[in-house]
């Protein structure tokens, strides 16, 4: 089965299909993305785990054992 994808570009200011077997949608956690892809699932595993990243330049590296394996 095929799917038919309209989108507006708009660095032209135009409207374009191209058909595909596969479409992907990228989101974060409370994007709508998949709001506007038909019969979209989300699959893996769910989780109400707190996280974040990081990312920055340590002056030292940590000497602690949690610090090193986290």
């Amino acid at each position: 089965m095929q799917l038919d994808v309209t989108y507006e570009d708009l660095s032209f200011n135009t409207t374009k299909t191209v058909r595909t077997d596969y479409l992907v949608g990228c989101d974060g956690a409370r994007s709508k993305v998949r709001d506007f892809i038909p019969d979209a699932e989300l699959e893996g595993e769910v989780t109400n785990a707190s996280w974040g990243v990081l990312d920055g330049q340590l002056d030292q590296f940590p000497t602690n054992h949690w610090a090193r394996n986290c």
